[in-house]
């Protein structure tokens, strides 16, 4: 990594001195925002939509309303906040779209989601000695789903966003497997001893 950032220096004289823990937080904090002044930073996109967008108590916990924020190639698709508000570039990040439609509490119940698919699968994981790999994909998708949160939009797609859900559901799915199938042996038992006596 050390000397890919060197060549980096080299090749693009403009990034010098970039790739410094200073100028990094810097970045990442930046009040204006990726495309200009007045638009949302992955770090500071909370803070922004609490200032600029739900200033009122129940805006705050409840946002504004499903689909509130929605754009859409169709013009009668897209909505008047995101024809009002493109400019800020809310709409780049998943985040900022669940806390404008659906406020603290809906962000927090989707967060809560992610958590509960990982504590479940963390829990599997400890119970069954055996390693699976679907739970261990479970696991990592689980914990790039609350990093994409704040990172891009790719938890809205529908190319993305279902694919994680799927992911995610693995422990259950294998869990319910798990059950079908001892539950199927102690039936084959019971016949058995049912036979022999």
């Amino acid at each position: 990594m050390y000397a890919g950032i060197q060549v980096i220096y080299i090749l693009f004289p403009n990034f010098n001195r970039f790739f410094t823990l200073e100028t990094i937080l810097a970045y990442a904090t930046n009040e204006s925002g990726y495309i200009g002044d007045g638009s949302i930073n992955r770090l500071t996109a909370i803070r922004y939509v609490f200032r600029n967008f739900l200033t009122s108590i129940s805006e705050r916990l409840i946002g504004i309303g499903f689909g509130n924020s929605e754009y859409s190639s169709y013009s009668f698709f897209t909505s008047q906040f995101y024809l009002r508000n493109s400019w800020t570039a809310y709409q780049w990040f998943y985040g900022p779209i669940i806390l404008v439609e659906t406020g603290i509490l809906g962000l927090f119940s989707f967060i809560l989601i992610i958590v509960n698919y990982l504590y479940r699968n963390v829990k599997l994981k400890i119970e069954n000695i055996k390693d699976n790999s679907l739970r261990s994909i479970s696991l990592i998708v689980g914990i790039l789903s609350l990093a994409m949160l704040f990172y891009n939009q790719s938890m809205k797609l529908e190319t993305a966003g279902y694919m994680v859900q799927l992911f995610l559901c693995f422990p259950y799915i294998l869990e319910k497997k798990e059950d079908f199938c001892s539950c199927q042996k102690s039936i084959v038992k019971t016949k058995v001893r049912f036979i022999l006596k």
